[in-house]
Formats: structure tokens, C-alpha cells, sequence
């Protein structure tokens, strides 16, 4: 596509010819005896203004779709001429206070500013922030459309960082990337405008709300002259159902004496709660309940710890084989569609965090939408059981790719900002950065428009130090201040490679700094398996530090995840052998390896958000699951290893025995509820592993197994003749050339130890029926110990429960009979 426009300035012709082609190079010719070109993300822009100054030439474009655009050129002998953009005429002559480029904005004459420091652009005060000095220039980010800006408008300086206000208020929010309540914006651009679409630009707004009027509660151990440091409580606000205690510290870099205070009552945000007379300046400082804190610069704290809680996250394929830490650093890579936002949400959902900030940088508008509509229906109990909506301990900073591209920038370190305060106040707080791919494009187009030398793909070459920056900020840490306390920050950081190219210079970067990587496969997100976490490429190194924290939640945890891991890379290995040779080449205990590792798969790993009963799944279900597997594992290994020549035992025929406890073991997600209290659910998979010991036990373990009983007329519903639900059978030895002598009995129960009964030549078999649905453990080891059979049928017992013992009596006569004829045939 061309356009061709001719402009006349004095002395000068200029013709100027746009192309665009298919990689997004936009190319300018000038007939000057010099061709100009530039490289830039935008698809198509239509020149409107230029300037030229000394061997620099400045077009001023705006793209049709999109916004004001600026670009730099820095090459060119044109001297000084401004054209109008319809007439062509020049209007102005000379060396200009100020020229703009894209979001960059050079303003000269700013000797005395500092790196990062806040300023306002042109009459409307947009916001920008100054991001290189060079002599009296400075080169400003600004977070706002710079359409309409021209040649020779102030720049203010505010002597100050960008930076958040951090207070009572944050919660229940939803800021812009540089904390600006959206909410009040819209309302205010709907009493202006009479629209609340748009932002208006240049708008300035407080961040937290100054009538609003918060209990405060002075903490009484401040008097006056006590000395104060920063951190130190000095009270409590009342903030919601789920953050009863926010509090209100003193301040980093402010200490010294108190001069002044307040008692307890409702007060704004700006009513001063305390005057501390600083130890070092001897000035007199009032506090009220906020503070502003630069968004670059961590906050200071005594000392990191290493982590030792799990960051329990709902997701049943993260916390039995992937799991994270409170304060750790997570990355979700994946390719559009695998659902990297699903799992971000439902971590701020349902994970174990007292408090939760979202962050949307550079995602598309629809994303948020759903946040704000699904997270005020979200409940959630409190500790005294009342159910409250999760917002209440969420925030959210929205910044959608029809924002600024520079606000994207500025948004990952707003979140993280507001993040430490919150673990300031001792509390386990998690991030979600969704994503970091679209920050990176914010730093590649920032550098492309300064002029710096990229790296790959167009990246800045600091990139990575800007990542490991961002993710140092995580960590579980002892903060300042008394009384003593501890927080810790979590960043889980969604990444979007093009095309799922995980070689791409962002994934590569924070696949070396990050502890944890779920990684997400674009075959599974095709085959509708979410979450799409691919369990070949995905680790954790948090592992040694959480094994004490699993190990007394569960003992039995490390040993199955390790295990349920060993199963699916042996799968892997394995296909490719079945995809030369076929399934029927391999061996039944490499069958039975693919067969679990598909119940793995597609019963245990697999997760559907949607339904009642597994949009989130509690530890205790996770680990009872994957034992039950284990245990199906472990048992069909155990009989496969022990069958002969002669009496093979194929998984067919495990399949065949054991395909009611298969079902079972698969339909237990939908058996059990999140809402299922810890006990039940410890209960119902611990029968459910026992009832699968006992099905092999029954079919491949037992001395006579009840296909041998059965060809002397004794079948297999024998043993719920008495409709009993559990049994413990008592394996014997027998000699029959001894006569008389003690017989080692082992009892198939873990409640029961091992026994040693006298038998005679007579007895043939000692048994115990137990109704363990009805009984307690004290009835049970009474009549245990009551019931002893010998070769008259005679029996030591209580007189009470005639009925149950009449039953074990007839059972153990069927049972006897049975025996006598297997003996006497040997």
C-alpha cells in the first residue's frame, strides 16, 4: 500500500512515499539524495507533521486505528523547518524547547532532574516519568496518549518518584498501571463527557478515597516520647470481613521520638494519627494512615527466609507434582489458548494466600471483564464461618492493550509495590503478572524509540536484569518494625512466546530465575486436557524445602509423588515402542505402567473448573487419589511379579477382578466434595485403598484363593453371606506331621498385629469377622479376644450380641467344611 503527498517548505521540495510490508516495516523515501527507513511495531501510520532540527529529522504520524504515534529519524543535513501538515508552508524556524517521539518525550532545559522522577507533559499534565538524562535533556516515558502535544509545551517537574499511595482503601479496588481508580475515573468521565468508555487524559485523581471515614484502633503501647522505627504498628483499622486488621506502620527511613498522638475513633485517610520528631533531621513528621512509596524500589526488610509453607493452589497437578512455595517465583509459559489465564485466576481463586493482587498487563480487555464479573460472585469463609466474597482480599491493576504501551510498563512495578506493603503487614500475599511477555514489548518499544542497541528478537539487552529485578522482589522475609512479624510475596508470572516457541528471549530469561515452571503444552490445551501443565518439561526446586511441611500433612506424600513421576516418564519411553511394534509386544507389567499412567492422566491430572465437584481440589482429596492409584499400582505389580509359568496372571485378569475398585478409584473426584471436611475425605479414600488391598488380597495373594474353594462347593459370595463390609482373614500354616505345636497367624488388617494361636490337629482355621461399619475399635478387640474357636465348636464370649455371634459361628462351619475337604484332598 503507498500514499504519496507532496509538501513545499522554503528552499525545499519534499516528496514523501509510505510503503508497509508483510513484516511491519514501514519505509519513508526521501528524494533529498538521502532514503530514510525506520523499524517499528505499528502496521500502518499516515505521516501528518515534520520537524527538522540540526541532522535530525522528526515525523509526527498518527496510525489509522490506534493513536498518536511520533517517530525519530537521525539522519539528514534539512536545517530547522516545521511544516504545517496540510499547507506545507513552514511555520516555525529554529532550535525548539521541546520535541516529541511516540510515548518518549525530550525536553530540554531540565537541569536538576533525576532518573525516574515524576513529571507532567505539556497543558493537559500528562503523566510521565523521566527515564535518561543527557546534559540538560531528558528523555520522558509518558503514560498517556500524546496526541496534540507540540513543539514548545511545558514539562513540571514534581521533585518526586513515580510512586503508589499505600493505605487503608486498596482492597475491593481496581487501578489503571500507574494507580488511578478506574471506577471513580469512569464516574467522573460520566458526569463530564457523558461517557465512562475512555480514560480522559491528563485526568488526576486520588488513588484511595479521602471522605471515606475507617475505625482506627491506637496501638496503646505508643505514648508520648516513646521512640518509634520504622514499621512499628502504631494502630489497626477495621478494613472488611477478611482483613479485620490492617495496619497502620510507621513509614521506611522515619524514626525518632513521639511528640504527639491520637486516640481511637473514625477518621479519613489524612487525619493525623501520630507526630514523630525525626531522630536525624530533629523535624517533626506527621503520620496518617497512608504513605507513597516509589514503585522501583523494593521495600526494606530485616532479613529473607527461606520458604516452608506450599503455596496450596486448588490445582491437583501443581500441588502433587509441581509444587510451589509461599514466596516463591512461578512462570506459566504457554501459547494462546492453553489457558495460562484460567490457572492465574483460579490461584487468586481458591490458593492459600491471605491476600491477592492481579495484575493485567497488556492482556486484552475481555480477560479483566471476566475478573470483575466472576470474583465479586467468589465466597469464601471466614474463621468465624461466614461466607464473604473473595474481592475482599483481592486487588486488581488492569492495564489492556488499548492502554498506553508505556502504562504496561509501569503496572508490573505498581502490583509488586502494592504486594510488599501488604506482606509488610505480615501477611502471605500472592501476585499474579499476567503477563510478562507484554511488559517485555513495553521495554522493546521504549528502547526501540531511545535508540538503543537490541539484542535477540529486538529485545533490550538488559532485559533479563529487568526480569531478575522484578522476580528478586518475591521471597518470604522478616519484617521491619515490632512487634515481629512475617510475610512473604509469591509472583506467579504468566509468559506468552509467540507461537509457544519457548526459545523465545522472554521464556529463556525467566525459565533461568524462576523455582518453578509449568510449563503448558499446546497438544494437551488441543485435546481439551486442562489444565494443559505438561509434566515432561515442567520442575520444581522448592521440593527439599516442602517435604517436611507434606510430610506431616501426609507421610506418604514425597514416596507418592515420586512414584506417580517414575509412571509417567516411563509412559513416554514406552510409546515410542508401541508406536513401532504395538501394544502387544510389551510386556504386562509395561502394560500396566500405560494403563495407570493413563488414569494419571486423564482422571488425576485432568481438572474441570466448571463443575461442582472439581473446580478446586483440598490436599487431602489430592493425596488420597493419588494413592489409591499407587496402591492399584502397587498391588497389580506385586501379583503380576509373583505369577509362574503355571499360573499366569495377565492385567486383563486384574482388570477382570478388579473392575469394580477401577471405577471407584476413577469416579472418586466426583464422589467427593470441596466443601467435604478433611476427616471425611481422610476417611473415604482410606476405605477406598483398604477395599483395594483386600480385592487382591481375595483374588491373587490368598494361600487357597476362592477359585481352588470353589471346586469343593464352597463359592465366592461366601464371605457377604452375612452382608458384613470389611473382613480380616487370618493366614495359617499347617503341618501335618507335627501334630500339636504353635502356628505363626498373621492377621491381613493394619489394625490388628501379629497373633499366636495354639492349634491342634483338629483346627484347621482360626477367622474374625469384623463389622467395621458398625463396630468401634474397643467392641472389636473384645470380641476379638473373646471368640476362639476349637475342634468341638466351643466358644469363650459375653453373653451380649447373641445374634452377631451366632452368625460368625454358622460362617466359620461353612468355612471349616470347606478347609477339611482342601486338607484331607492334600
Amino acid at each position: 500500500m503507498a500514499q504519496h503527498r507532496s509538501y513545499r517548505g522554503r528552499k525545499r521540495n519534499v516528496q514523501i512515499c509510505t510503503t508497509t510490508d508483510s513484516f511491519g516495516v514501514l519505509k519513508f523515501d526521501f528524494f533529498l539524495s538521502q532514503s530514510w527507513s525506520f523499524h517499528d511495531s505499528s502496521a500502518f501510520l499516515v505521516p501528518n507533521s515534520f520537524f527538522f532540527e540540526k541532522k535530525k529529522l522528526y515525523i509526527a504520524c498518527s496510525p489509522v486505528f490506534f493513536s498518536h504515534k511520533s517517530i525519530k529519524y537521525v539522519r539528514g543535513k534539512v536545517k530547522g523547518y516545521w511544516f504545517h501538515p496540510t499547507s506545507g508552508r513552514a511555520i516555525k524556524k529554529g532550535v525548539k524547547k521541546k520535541i516529541y517521539i511516540n510515548t518518549v518525550v525530550v525536553a530540554d532545559d531540565m537541569l536538576g532532574a533525576f532518573m525516574y522522577e515524576l513529571v507532567r507533559v505539556g497543558k493537559q499534565k500528562l503523566v510521565g516519568e523521566i527515564i535518561r538524562l543527557e546534559t540538560s535533556k531528558a528523555y520522558i516515558q509518558v503514560y498517556e496518549e500524546t496526541a496534540g502535544l507540540t513543539i514548545g509545551d511545558p514539562v513540571l517537574r514534581t521533585r518526586q518518584s513515580l510512586s503508589v499511595e499505600l493505605g487503608p482503601g486498596i482492597l475491593e479496588n481496581i487501578f489503571d498501571g500507574i494507580q488511578r481508580p478506574l471506577e471513580a475515573i469512569a464516574q467522573l468521565s460520566l458526569k463530564e463527557t457523558g461517557s465512562a468508555v475512555f480514560i480522559p487524559r491528563g485526568v488526576t485523581m486520588s488513588a484511595l478515597d479521602r471522605t471515606k471515614e475507617w475505625k482506627f484502633t491506637r496501638n496503646e503501647k505508643i505514648k508520648k516520647g516513646s521512640l518509634v522505627s520504622p514499621g512499628d504498628v502504631i494502630g489497626v483499622v477495621f478494613e472488611n470481613e477478611l482483613f479485620p486488621e490492617h495496619k497502620i506502620m510507621i513509614p521506611p527511613r522515619i524514626g525518632g521520638t513521639v511528640t504527639n498522638f491520637i486516640d481511637s475513633g473514625s477518621y479519613n485517610i489524612d487525619k493525623v494519627l501520630l507526630t514523630v520528631k525525626h531522630a536525624k533531621t530533629g523535624k517533626e513528621v506527621d503520620l496518617t494512615m497512608t504513605h507513597n512509596w516509589p514503585v522501583r524500589f523494593p521495600r526494606p526488610v530485616v532479613e529473607k527466609l527461606p520458604g516452608k509453607v506450599a503455596l496450596l493452589t486448588g490445582q491437583r497437578v501443581l500441588d502433587s507434582v509441581f509444587p510451589s512455595c509461599q514466596g516463591g517465583t512461578c512462570a506459566i509459559p504457554g501459547a494462546f489458548g492453553c489457558g495460562k489465564t484460567v490457572i492465574s485466576q483460579s490461584l487468586s481463586k481458591h490458593s492459600n494466600c491471605d491476600c491477592v493482587v492481579y495484575v493485567g498487563c497488556g492482556e486484552r480487555g475481555n480477560e479483566m471483564a471476566e475478573v470483575l464479573r466472576d470474583f465479586p460472585q467468589m465466597k469464601m469463609k471466614t474463621k468465624d464461618g461466614r461466607e464473604v466474597g473473595i474481592m475482599k482480599r483481592t486487588c486488581l491493576v488492569a492495564n489492556t492493550p488499548n492502554m498506553p504501551v508505556a502504562a504496561r510498563e509501569a503496572s508490573i512495578y505498581t502490583g509488586i509495590t502494592l504486594a510488599e506493603y501488604f506482606r509488610d503487614q505480615g501477611m502471605n500475599v500472592a501476585m499474579m503478572a499476567d503477563s510478562t511477555s507484554r511488559w517485555a514489548e513495553a521495554l522493546r518499544e521504549i528502547s526501540g524509540r531511545l535508540g538503543e542497541m537490541p539484542a535477540d528478537s529486538g529485545y533490550p539487552a538488559y532485559l533479563a536484569t529487568r526480569l531478575a529485578a522484578f522476580y528478586e522482589r518475591a521471597g518470604r522475609v522478616s519484617c521491619l518494625g515490632s512487634p515481629e512479624r512475617e510475610g512473604s510475596v509469591t509472583i506467579v508470572g504468566a509468559v506468552s512466546p509467540p507461537g509457544g516457541d519457548f526459545a523465545d528471549p522472554v521464556t529463556t530469561a525467566t525459565l533461568n530465575i524462576v523455582q518453578v515452571f509449568w510449563g503448558l503444552s499446546k497438544p494437551l490445551a488441543q485435546r481439551k486436557h486442562f489444565p494443559s501443565v505438561d509434566w515432561l518439561i515442567s520442575f520444581t526446586k522448592y521440593m527439599n524445602v516442602l517435604e517436611p511441611y507434606f510430610n506431616e500433612r501426609d507421610t506418604e506424600y514425597g514416596e507418592l509423588r515420586r512414584q506417580a513421576q517414575s509412571i509417567l516418564q516411563s509412559e513416554n519411553e514406552l510409546q515410542e515402542i508401541v508406536q513401532l511394534v504395538g501394544k502387544d509386544s510389551l510386556s504386562e507389567d509395561q502394560k500396566l505402567i500405560l494403563d495407570v499412567a493413563r488414569i494419571i492422566r486423564e482422571d488425576f491430572l485432568q481438572q474441570n473448573a466448571y463443575t461442582e465437584y472439581d473446580y478446586m481440589c483440598p490436599l487431602e482429596k489430592t493425596v488420597g487419589m493419588l494413592r489409591c492409584i499407587i496402591t492399584f499400582y502397587r498391588q497389580s505389580k506385586a501379583a503380576i511379579d509373583k505369577a509362574t509359568e503355571e499360573h499366569k496372571i495377565t492385567l486383563n485378569a486384574i482388570k477382570l477382578h478388579c473392575d469394580e475398585v477401577i471405577k471407584r478409584v476413577i469416579s472418586s473426584k466426583m464422589d467427593v466434595f470441596p466443601s467435604t471436611s478433611r476427616e471425611d475425605i481422610k476417611a473415604f479414600f482410606k476405605k477406598l485403598a483398604d477395599d483395594i488391598e483386600e480385592r487382591f488380597f481375595i483374588y491373587f495373594f490368598c494361600p487357597w484363593n476362592f477359585s481352588t474353594i470353589s471346586k469343593f462347593g464352597t463359592a465366592l459370595p461366601l464371605l457377604n453371606v452375612f452382608g458384613f463390609h470389611q473382613y480380616w482373614l487370618i493366614l495359617w500354616k499347617y503341618d501335618l506331621l507335627e501334630g500339636n505345636r504353635i502356628f505363626d497367624v498373621k492377621i491381613l488388617s493394619k489394625t490388628f498385629t501379629k497373633e499366636y494361636c495354639h492349634l491342634t490337629k483338629k483346627t484347621y482355621i482360626l477367622m474374625h469377622i469384623v463389622e467395621s461399619a458398625n463396630l468401634d475399635h474397643q467392641v472389636r478387640d473384645k470380641r476379638r479376644s473373646q471368640i476362639v474357636w476349637n475342634d468341638n465348636y466351643t466358644q469363650k464370649q459375653s453373653t451380649e450380641n447373641q445374634k452377631y455371634d451366632f452368625q460368625i459361628q454358622s460362617f466359620c462351619q461353612l468355612w471349616n467344611t470347606a478347609i477339611r475337604k482342601i486338607v484331607n484332598n492334600t
